[in-house]
């Protein structure tokens, strides 16, 4: 698995850089804490191959809705993982309406949630 995590929160990043230190298998990875910056990547012929996204709600310039959205429309589609401190089930609803979403998480995340989103294929 390559993923991109896309949140905005260092002290999340660093728990998520952790977690994925303690599991078995290796995983290819890449944080990013700016959403546009992350799309320009995920939109470039050379850019680098992700086929995870892990995904905050709450970012600031555009907010995971909005880069679910900008996805869509560069027709780039990932597994995408919502990782939220929403617990908002407004947003739980609005995030089955994405076909791109696979799972949707309430920080702070387990190592149990992460190994399951490590094993989806």
């Amino acid at each position: 698995m390559t993923a991109l995590i896309l949140d905005d929160d260092s002290t999340y990043l660093y728990i998520i850089e952790t977690l994925l230190s303690m599991q078995p298998n290796k995983i290819q990875y890449k944080q990013l804490t700016d959403p546009i910056e992350a799309l320009a990547l995920l939109n470039a012929e050379e850019g680098e191959i992700f086929d995870t996204i892990l995904l905050d709600i709450n970012m600031p310039s555009i907010n995971g809705w909005e880069f679910l959205d900008e996805l869509q429309k560069l027709k780039i589609h990932k597994n995408v993982f919502i990782l939220t401190s929403s617990a908002d089930i407004a947003d739980l609803e609005k995030s089955r309406k994405y076909k791109d979403i696979v799972g949707y998480y309430v920080k702070p995340i387990k190592m149990e949630q992460l190994a399951a989103i490590l094993r989806y294929k």
